[in-house]
């Protein structure tokens, strides 16, 4: 699952931990750090990347799409 702008991970955790391999992507270094610690705390497994949200699709290969209000299994990035 890519999570774009994953922000302090809070979802990325929860997907990571139902067993979903996580990529999470946010611009903002400082707050990945704070994802990174944060996931070890709860042993979840995430891949923290840092990347701008303009750009992130030629950053990535396809991922199911999610967000909180809906979910699908359309493909992005292709």
């Amino acid at each position: 699952v890519l999570d774009v702008g994953c922000g302090l991970g809070g979802t990325s955790r929860a997907l990571a931990r139902a067993g979903a391999a996580v990529v999470a992507l946010d611009p903002d270094v400082a707050t990945l750090a704070y994802a990174a610690v944060a996931a070890a705390e709860v042993g979840a497994s995430l891949t923290l990347v840092a990347h701008p949200f303009l750009d992130w699709a030629a950053a990535c290969p396809k991922f199911p799409i999610f967000t909180p209000t809906r979910r699908s299994r359309r493909r992005c990035c292709g």
